[in-house]
């Protein structure tokens, strides 16, 4: 062992061997030459130097001698002795430095010169050391006094007192360094790596360039497992000083300990450059380039990991030469090897494999030789291993596992019996040393070849521990192999009970699939999770089966394991015949083929099994047709029919390629073959083989001749559902219905649901074909209605509502098209889809809709109106599914035509910005590229140049269209390309052209009204005259005769172009009587009406006429009923017809609900109009003041009336985004988002919606984010997905997301939703908007800094906190979910601005923290409160304390604010917690904190029984409004999860109570003790206030899913108050008493203009609610010179 002081010089010992002196005083290094050389000059220096040395002796001396009480003046004689040379100088010396310190007992350099003397000169250790340790009391700071004193301690091996030195004079002075540094150095040689990393981060403060003690704390913290703070010191280390290979090297294993290999094997290297023959750093690279080949491996990358091994035993190979006796480097190189002839993979990269059997042989000899002789070299690695160390038991088990593998590459023939039994001795062998390892017993069962001893060996394993899941599988698969099947699935049952992460217990449910009546799906799915975690070609191999009987043999989840299995297994003849099967499913007939020639030769190779054979044949025949080489098909079937075994199967393929190669004669001759067979066959069989010949004979002998031969065949042959399919397409294609008998008998063998469904779809196919009309147009509309009806009694069926979406789009009617969406169920992912059935995916369906109405499936709705009066509620998300499936199929070109119409969607409403515009030119350049058919490259060549004319590119514009006008495409569509070319030539001002290409629109047919509006449009804009009058509205009107029912619709849309043409023309009265016309023609347009409502009152304002006043008041008034959503400038322009008949009341009321429906989109303006406007609202204001009245009208709108103790109205905003719900943690996790949709289900069908404010919360940006969370965090939240969380291990276990937290699709958007509402509430509160803000998606406080943490990734509590702390001075949060509010109470826990009160269960209970003893730090002592509680507690017992500390609260901190987080788990019967509070009791705390009149915010949190959830939530919001609800719950589309009582109260269990009276009253007692120790409320320094949290206004429409009653039309003379679904509310700018000045009420007025008003808008006519927060900066924008018609069309 070393002393201290060996292993202190140690460190050193690399630098003096290299000409490098540690200086003690500056811990710096410098370069001390090794070698003299004499010079004439320096001689002379030398002298000269002498001759001033002895200059400044003679004045030391005389000082001396003059003032001979002077310590100094012999302190500094004794220092100019102590420089010279010899031992008499050194004494002489030593007598001053003995007066100096006589004289100057605190002199602390004499004792150090003395204790120098005493060490080296006279040799007086014990001198010495009093010497040393004078001066070291002196001068704690003295280094040099203080290393020469440890040094002779060490030398004396007195190791304790040189620690006890160091920490005195450490604990003395905090600049002590050199103690701190001699300390880490002792404490890391004693071992205490805690400790020794406090004092090496100390010295480091004194010697922050010291290498050796970055390197030291480096080790340290390793020992301790810090390996983050590990790497970072041993980096500083190696920046210092680059040669620093023991930093490389443990930096290196740090990594490998960490998962990162790749960094690893970077370290190694660079240590190997700097010491070649570092053997550490040998193994340490072999080390992390085996695993980063594991990693390879187990991802399917077998030839890169087998390269990664081929270097790592280069790597092994030169360790065990520098270290031929170090046995870890020989086990090393063994398991390099094994590997290698585990994973080495076989390639196929050879044509002439296919065909030529020797060919085939060779190839895999040679790779069974390659893998046999790397088994070989492990073998001889593992031996070698174990002479070096015959004590290690583990590597008995290598070699047996080795010989085994030997073993299985030789042939059955040549095996040794003596050989196969070595792995049992060796394992012996092992167990000899370790008998209680049960690991090794589990190798014996495994490798014995002795039915007896595997048993006996697994049940000794379990013997040992009871819980090794593996023994528990291996010994179900010894049940299974020998037929004792129960006792094999309990077996399995249990393995995968204890840790579901084993592959073999799954893969053995799969096998067991009889016996445990699995569906295939089911055991496909068990199946595949075991190869996902063992690739093994045994399970692959299986999977492949499975896979055939689940109908998903197609999946990628198939096709990578089955190519693996191939490397891995290449004799095997299945695995190529599986990989055929698999590439034919997936439509790659060419590998197919390649396959299934390979599977040919591997059988001849092996056993030459004439069954294998036949189905290899077939498979290949098949494969053929299918490829369209019928020729070779026939061939194969020919030489099958020659040996006699072409089977049914055979004959099939046989007769179909024969008719491909146009022999019919032999087809048919075929099919003669195969109808006298069909008795012999099985059922299944025969009805397959009749469905063919109906089939074949309708291609070859037509309609008639297959209908004649169906009605000659026997009834009892269509007894059965595929058959039935066949007769029943026919007969849609035979328009006399003689086959009505025969498809009538044959459905009743129709019995699944799936058989019914695709019936009705056959059905509904021939209702579009059997009701075409004269003009060759399908039945679409006979086809709808019958799905409409077949979907009510089979509403899961995706393929009914895909063909009925698809259906919907092809018709004509205007609301099919949008009803298109609501008709079928998209999935998220299309790749976790079974494919889709029917004539179109459900994707293609929705993007197609999306493209006919844009509205349709719009996320963003960037009006307070809807765009679209039918446009759906629901929000699927459409562009980013499209985006994911055209991701997962690239090679599909519909997904790329859909994707590129609905960005071009996109671009239009967003203005086309260039970098959508960028994508689009990039995807229709490659759309162009390999787009074929006609049709979709006219759409890709009308998109170019659509792109082209908005980015200015008008050359590449035209050229584009003409291209575009050039196709063959019917008329129709040609129409738009001539049209786009006159826009075009418009913008260049061609005025010729433009007049060319708008005649050739006229003279070209067109059915698409959209179009002729269009050029109407630019015949008006541009002047262009018709030769023939009105041809586009003659075209208009033919083309809308063939519509049924919304020709109507089409043609108010016509009068309203006309209409407002007139008014481009100012000729008002024809413009009236158009757009009389329009309203006339649609009654259900609110614009029409809004048109015709202005247009009336210019006609007012230019005759002064009251007949156009009263049309236009009803208009306006129709308007604004048909419309749900409040519409700009309407209220306005009723406001003022009133104001014109005298009505003054009515002109007041409009005008003031004129300014809460204009959209966040209004510009601001400085006009006459705004001015006027602002004027008229300081005389409403102003009047209110002195009228009462209209003061609590104001108020009313939007606010609840209070009921309870308080007495006090309270104005509540309530946040929900219609989104939240539907986020999904994922299968089994306990956190369900649905509940936030089913307490805002629950709120709406209560009717308390219409009393609060409905806001969509704006998500919270990255910087929101960043006020609490850590920078890195909030990127890993934001970049983190389900497909890139494999890539991000680390990044995982650092911010702890994995079980509790999982990561999700949307996770980040989910925290923006959650935290935007609970900031936004802040705000609210801030600006006194509303007195309660509710955000029950809110409240997740488990969220730190750095981490996630119970199921919470973003603390929004503690934002919402930091948010407040902006206007309040101190802000209370109170906790009342089960679990202790850990991440709030952590982030406030040394402040004094926020005080934290927790009630939660304690003890064993996550998250183990809140103990009543946490009660804060430094500032924030006595500012945390926790309550901890026991189970079962009830309403009565937790009020008891409730209430009591509460109140205490409030009266000593007295708070500016208070956020309550609501937690549900802490009522009775939660699925996670173990309280008993009902929900009245749970509410009892909200009616509490209301009762104080203090702002508050309520937010959701824990609460995992949804249903009882969104009762208590529910009946929470009603006691913040002051509403009591009834306890029978109305009926909802979530009602049946409530039963069976269907009440909205649950009565408590009767669990026990443990907490006692004594315990609750010495909480009680305790918690106000503590609170009495707080004298006063705290105060805060005067500070500017930091700014608001600003959100976009952009997009700040809301919408949510349920409708609110509209009851804002109230009679004017009914004295009721006005509360309507136009809410107002006046805050800030209220005065606050009746002595208002001037100046004040214009400031108010002031401020007024720049606030915030609150609008909830009433949705459209799908019962959607929109909220919306706009900004009315400048009010109005229109002129008050410009007509009112104008303004509309602005």
């Amino acid at each position: 062992m070393f002393t201290a002081s060996q292993f202190y010089h140690l460190l050193q010992l690399k630098l003096l061997r290299f000409g490098l002196d540690f200086t003690k005083e500056k811990t710096t290094l410098k370069y001390v030459p090794t070698f003299t050389c004499w010079d004439p000059q320096i001689k002379c220096l030398d002298d000269e130097k002498e001759s001033q040395e002895d200059s400044v002796f003679m004045q030391l001396s005389e000082t001396v001698a003059t003032n001979p009480d002077d310590p100094s003046a012999h302190f500094n004689l004794g220092l100019c002795l102590w420089d010279r040379i010899g031992e008499e100088y050194k004494q002489k010396a030593a007598e001053h430095f003995v007066l100096a310190a006589k004289l100057n007992p605190q002199d602390a350099n004499a004792f150090r010169y003395l204790g120098h003397y005493y060490s080296k000169v006279s040799v007086d250790t014990q001198r010495a050391l009093k010497c040393y340790q004078r001066a070291i009391a002196l001068s704690p700071q003295d280094s040099e006094s203080g290393e020469s004193m440890c040094d002779l301690l060490d030398k004396e091996g007195k190791e304790s007192l040189e620690v006890a030195v160091c920490r005195e004079a450490s604990g003395k002075s905090p600049r002590a360094f050199w103690a701190f540094r001699r300390l880490g150095f002792l404490q890391v040689h004693q071992k205490k790596w805690s400790e020794a990393v406090q004092s090496l981060q100390q010295a480091i403060r004194g010697y922050p360039t010291s290498a050796d003690l970055w390197e030291t704390l480096g080790l340290a913290y390793q020992r301790l497992s810090m390996f983050t703070a590990a790497i970072k010191s041993y980096g500083r280390a190696i920046e210092l000083e680059e040669s620093r290979v023991f930093s490389l090297v443990e930096s290196g294993y740090v990594f490998l300990m960490l998962g990162s290999h790749r960094k690893g094997v970077e370290l190694f290297q660079q240590a190997l450059q700097i010491s070649p023959e570092n053997l550490a750093a040998h193994y340490g690279l072999g080390c992390a380039l085996f695993e980063l080949s594991k990693e390879c491996i187990s991802s399917g990358a077998f030839r890169w990991g087998a390269s990664i091994l081929e270097e790592a035993s280069k790597v092994a190979k030169a360790g065990t030469f520098l270290g031929k006796n170090v046995s870890c480097m020989w086990k090393m190189q063994g398991d390099i090897k094994l590997t290698y002839a585990k994973c080495f993979p076989w390639m196929d990269e050879n044509p002439a494999l296919e065909t030529d059997k020797k060919a085939l042989s060779a190839s895999v000899n040679s790779w069974k030789n390659t893998c046999f002789s790397a088994a070989l070299s492990a073998k001889h690695s593992y031996q070698q291993s174990l002479h070096m160390a015959p004590w290690q038991a583990n590597i008995y088990t290598d070699i047996a596992v080795t010989i085994d593998v030997i073993n299985s590459f030789k042939e059955a023939e040549k095996r040794d019996l003596i050989q196969g039994q070595l792995p049992e001795k060796m394992i012996l062998g092992g167990l000899l040393l370790e008998s209680c390892n049960n690991e090794f017993w589990v190798a014996l069962g495994c490798l014995s070849h002795h039915v007896e001893l595997k048993q006996h060996a697994f049940i000794r394993s379990l013997q040992l521990d009871v819980s090794l899941a593996v023994a528990w599988s291996y010994l179900g698969k010894l049940y299974r192999k020998h037929g004792e099947k129960k006792l094999a699935q309990q077996a399995f049952d249990r393995a995968r009970s204890i840790d579901p992460s084993l592959a073999l217990p799954w893969a053995g449910m799969s096998a067991d699939m009889s016996i445990r009546a699995f569906k295939p799906d089911e055991a496909y799915d068990c199946c595949l999770r075991a190869v996902q975690i063992l690739p093994l070609p045994e399970f692959q191999m299986g999977l492949a089966k499975l896979a055939m009987l689940s109908g998903q043999l197609s999946s990628s989840e198939v096709f990578g394991p089955i190519r693996q299995a191939l490397h891995q297994a290449p004799q095997y003849p299945e695995v190529h015949n599986l990989l055929g099967l698999v590439c034919e499913a997936r439509g790659d007939y060419l590998s197919a083929i390649s396959s299934f020639r390979l599977a040919r030769c591997a059988v001849n190779i092996s056993s030459g099994d004439p069954e294998k054979l036949l189905d290899i044949s077939i498979n290949l025949a098949r494969t053929f047709c299918k490829a369209g080489k019928a020729y070779e098909a026939v061939q194969e079937c020919e030489e099958l029919k020659k040996k006699g075994v072409l089977d049914w199967e055979g004959l099939h393929i046989y007769a179909i390629s024969s008719w491909e190669l146009g022999k019919n004669d032999n087809a048919l001759s075929i099919v003669r073959i195969l109808a006298a067979r069909i008795k012999s066959l099985e059922p299944k069989q025969a009805s397959t083989s009749i469905s063919f010949i109906c089939r074949l004979l309708y291609y070859i002998s037509g309609r008639e001749s297959v209908i004649t031969s169906i009605l000659k065949m026997p009834k009892n042959l269509f007894e059965s559902s595929k058959v039935s399919f066949v007769v029943s397409s026919i007969h849609i294609l035979d328009q006399s219905n003689q086959l009505d008998a025969v498809v009538s008998s044959s459905r009743s063998s129709l019995t699944s649901p799936d058989e019914i469904t695709g019936m009705h779809f056959l059905i509904t196919l021939s209702k579009l074909v059997k009701n075409t009309s004269q003009d060759s147009r399908l039945g679409i509309q006979n086809g709808i209605y019958h799905l409409k009806k077949v979907l009510h009694k089979y509403p899961d069926s995706n393929m009914l509502r895909n063909l009925l979406g698809y259906l919907l789009i092809s018709s004509n009617e205007w609301k099919d098209t949008h009803l298109s969406t609501r008709c079928f169920v998209v999935r998220c992912i299309t790749a976790e889809c079974p494919k889709e059935e029917g004539l179109k995916p459900a994707p293609e369906i929705l993007g197609a809709s999306m493209v006919a109405c844009y509205a349709t499936g719009s996320l963003n709705h960037k009006y307070s109106s809807p765009t679209c009066k039918d446009q759906s509620s629901r929000q699927h998300g459409s562009l980013k599914l499209l985006q994911k499936w055209y991701h997962q199929e690239p090679w599909n070109k519909n997904a790329r035509c859909l994707l590129i119409l609905n960005y071009m969607q996109k671009a239009r409403e967003e203005r086309y910005p260039q970098h959508i515009c960028t994508g689009l030119e990039r995807l229709t350049t490659l759309g162009l590229s390999d787009e074929s058919h006609n049709y979709k490259k006219f759409q890709l060549l009308i998109c170019a140049s659509e792109i082209n004319l908005q980015t200015g590119n008008l050359i590449s514009c035209i050229n584009l269209a003409k291209n575009a006008s050039k196709i063959s495409v019917p008329d129709g569509y040609l129409f738009f390309a001539h049209l786009l070319l006159c826009r075009a030539y418009a913008a260049e001002d061609n005025r010729p052209c433009l007049l060319e290409e708008y005649t050739r629109c006229l003279n070209l047919k067109i059915d698409y009204h959209i179009g002729l509006i269009g050029l109407k449009y630019i015949q008006c804009l541009y002047g262009l005259e018709e030769a023939n009058g009105n041809i586009i509205e003659l075209k208009f009107e033919e083309c809308s005769k063939d519509i049924k029912h919304s020709w109507n619709v089409w043609m108010a849309i016509m009068k309203l172009v006309q209409g407002l043409i007139a008014v481009w023309n100012r000729d008002f009265v024809g413009a009236e009587d158009l757009f009389a016309q329009a309203c006339s023609l649609n009654g259900y347009e609110s614009c029409l009406f809004l048109c015709h409502g202005a247009i009336c009152m210019e006609l007012a304002r230019q005759q002064c006429s009251s007949d156009y006043l009263l049309l236009a008041t009803g208009s306006l008034k129709k308007a604004r009923d048909i419309c749900g959503a409040p519409l700009p400038i309407l209220q306005l322009l009723l406001a003022q017809a009133e104001a014109s008949l005298g009505y003054k009341d009515q002109w007041e009321r409009y005008l003031q609900l004129e300014w809460s429906t204009w959209p966040p989109d209004t510009p601001r303006t400085t006009n006459t109009l705004q001015a006027q406007q602002t004027t008229h609202r300081r005389e409403f204001f102003s009047s209110s003041l002195q009228n009462p009245t209209a003061l609590r009208t104001m108020e009313t709108g939007g606010n609840s009336l209070a009921s309870g103790p308080d007495g006090a109205k309270r104005k509540v905003y309530y946040f929900y985004d219609p989104e939240v719900g539907n986020y999904y943690y994922g299968q089994g996790h306990p956190m369900k988002p649905h509940r936030i949709r089913m307490t805002h289900a629950l709120l709406a069908h209560y009717g308390l919606l219409q009393n609060m404010h409905v806001v969509k919360p704006v998500p919270a940006r990255d910087k929101d984010l960043c006020r609490f969370h850590a920078d890195d965090y909030v990127s890993f939240l934001r970049g983190i997905t389900p497909e890139t969380q494999q890539d991000q291990l680390r990044q995982l276990k650092r911010f702890n997301v994995g079980e509790d937290c999982p990561v999700f699709d949307g996770l980040y958007s989910f925290c923006q939703t959650y935290a935007g509402g609970s900031v936004g509430g802040a705000v609210k509160l801030n600006h006194d908007y509303c007195d309660i803000a509710i955000n029950w998606a809110g409240g997740l406080h488990h969220a730190k800094k750095c981490e996630a943490s119970g199921f919470c990734y973003v603390n929004d509590i503690v934002l919402s906190i930091l948010e407040l702390l902006k206007v309040h001075q101190r802000v209370l949060y109170v906790d009342i979910d089960i679990h202790h509010g850990d991440g709030v109470e952590e982030a406030f826990y040394t402040t004094d601005r926020v005080m934290t009160v927790s009630f939660h269960k304690f003890g064993d209970y996550f998250p183990g923290t809140g103990d009543i003893r946490d009660i804060g730090y430094s500032k924030g002592k006595y500012y945390s409160l926790n309550v901890p509680l026991d189970d079962g507690i009830d309403d009565e017992s937790y009020q008891s304390l409730f209430k009591p500390i509460i109140g205490k609260v409030m009266e000593v901190f007295r708070p500016g604010a208070v956020v309550l987080q609501c937690g549900a788990d802490s009522l009775s019967g939660d699925r996670l917690g173990c309280f008993n509070l009902s929900i009245k009791g749970h509410a009892e705390c909200v009616k509490y904190m209301r009762s104080f009149n203090v702002p508050l915010l309520l937010l959701g949190g824990g609460g995992y029984t949804i249903r009882n959830v969104a009762r208590c939530w529910c009946y929470e919001t009603g006691v913040a409004l002051g509403v009591e609800l009834e306890d029978k719950m109305p009926q909802h589309e979530y009602y049946e999860y409530f039963g069976p009582d269907y009440t909205l109260h649950v009565a408590p269990s009767n669990m026990e109570n443990k907490n006692s009276r004594q315990l609750l009253d010495e909480i009680r007692s305790k918690l106000l003790d503590n609170l009495s120790k707080l004298q006063h409320a705290p105060s805060v320094q005067f500070q500017e206030r930091p700014p608001d949290t600003e959100f976009p206004e952009a997009d700040e429409d809301q919408e949510d899913d349920d409708r609110r009653s509209d009851d804002s039309d109230v009679d004017e003379n009914d004295g009721k108050p006005f509360v309507g679904r136009v809410k107002r509310e006046v805050h800030d700018n209220e005065p606050k008493d009746m002595d208002v000045t001037k100046e004040g009420e214009d400031a108010s007025a002031r401020e007024m203009d720049a606030s915030f008003a609150e609008i909830s808008i009433k949705g459209s006519n799908s019962g959607s609610v929109v909220a919306a927060e706009v900004k009315t900066e400048q009010g109005m924008t229109n002129k008050p010179d410009q007509p009112a018609t104008d303004m509309i069309i602005s």
